[in-house]
């Protein structure tokens, strides 16, 4: 089975618009909205909009602790301690390069990019919801047979070869 056109692609589920924090933010203000919304990272945009990282409240929670521990100065701002450069996905690219991409990390979220500025961002949990709907609507289980763009990159036909669907 090739490719459905149904499936649901990265623009008809990603979070749009999409919550960042800016670079020269303070840290613990950063922190503080990742935990009071909830949220285990934001992507991380200058003054124009464009995506220069990520933040993760494991890249918050390794850098206070360290500062701690090592009774070092605290980090000031989110572009001290933030993932870059980010990797990013746009609002065309497949869903299974996005399966792809997370399955292999430790991420659970991808900004989605169009001409250098942040347009959204795509969850596992959001993948995870467009493949049990499409299944369920198809009732059929969901088949790859062709490659991708990120397979492809990779040097593997299959874009799952090295990856368990348990760690998406």
């Amino acid at each position: 089975m090739r490719y459905d056109p149904e499936l649901p692609s990265v623009a008809q589920i990603m979070h749009t618009p999409v919550i960042s924090v800016g670079e020269d933010e303070d840290l613990l203000h950063a922190a503080r909205q990742l935990a009071a919304h909830g949220w285990s990272g934001a992507p991380v945009v200058d003054e124009k909009g464009f995506l220069v990282g990520v933040l993760s409240e494991k890249d918050v929670v390794v850098a206070l602790a360290e500062a701690a521990f090592h009774e070092h100065p605290m980090p000031k701002t989110v572009g001290e301690v933030m993932n870059q450069p980010p990797v990013w996905v746009t609002p065309a690219t497949e869903i299974f390069a996005v399966i792809s991409l997370l399955a292999g990390t430790h991420r659970k979220r991808v900004p989605v990019v169009e001409n250098g500025v942040l347009v959204g961002i795509i969850t596992r949990r959001d993948l995870m919801r467009a493949l049990v709907s499409f299944t369920a609507a198809k009732g059929a289980p969901l088949r790859r047979d062709t490659t991708d763009e990120v397979a492809l990159r990779q040097g593997s036909h299959n874009p799952f070869a090295h990856h368990s669907f348990s760690r998406i």
